[in-house]
This record gives structure tokens, sequence and C-alpha cells, in this order.
């Protein structure tokens, strides 16, 4: 089964809010369970005319791989630099305690680059 990722944008009027990140650019990461069409997403919103540095707040509706390690390339760098991050205080938690990674089978593969995400950050 493949399983299609997409992502929303709003233009609030005031600025663009991203919902979720998807996979990353790193397509390696996550082929067997997301299908060979991801890491697409900077491609894509470049192609619509959106630059990810237009991007002023991505929200994370969770921390899973598929929803946030988009966030930075493979060397850590931030792929939306001028964005705040917004996710739940619960998730920023759990995560952010990096002895949880070890727990989650899904997080042990090819996490080195998204270990540590140096960003403004907004909790709820």
């Amino acid at each position: 089964m493949t399983l299609n990722q997409n992502l929303l944008i709003v233009n609030t009027g005031e600025g663009l809010v991203l919902f979720d990140t998807g996979c990353g650019v790193n397509q390696s990461f996550g082929k067997s369970s997301f299908g060979p069409d991801i890491g697409r997403a900077i491609w894509n919103m470049r192609a619509a005319g959106i630059d990810p540095e237009d991007i002023d707040l991505v929200v994370l509706t969770h921390a899973h791989p598929d929803h946030c390690w988009g966030l930075v390339d493979d060397n850590g760098n931030r792929l939306y630099p001028n964005a705040k991050i917004a996710i739940s205080a619960m998730d920023y938690d759990y995560w952010t305690d990096l002895s949880h990674i070890l727990e989650a089978a899904h997080m042990r593969t090819s996490s080195a680059a998204h270990t540590t995400i140096s960003c403004p950050t907004v909790t709820a």
C-alpha cells in the first residue's frame, strides 16, 4: 500500500502557516512505509511559487517522523529558517527527552540529523 502525503499551507493574510512537514528531503526515510514519492515537499512548494523561507509558522499536529522530519535536512539545517514551530507541550516534552527515541522502534533508524532542532518553538 502506498500512502500519499499532502501538506496544507494556509495564507492567513498576515503570514503563511504550514501544517506538518512530511518526512523531509531525504527520500530514503520512510520509503518502505510511505512509498517512493515522499520527500518532495520543498520542491513542490517552490513549484507552487512558495519559498520555504516565507513560511512564518509550522504547526506540528504530532511528532511522528512523517509529520516532523521535514523540519530539517540531512545535516540538521532548518528547511523553514524563518518559521516558528508550534507543537503540543506533551509532544515537545516527550521527544526532546532523547531517551524516548530508543523506546520507539520507528524513531531509531535514521534519526541522527533529527535529534536536535534549534529553532524558536511555541508549545501549547
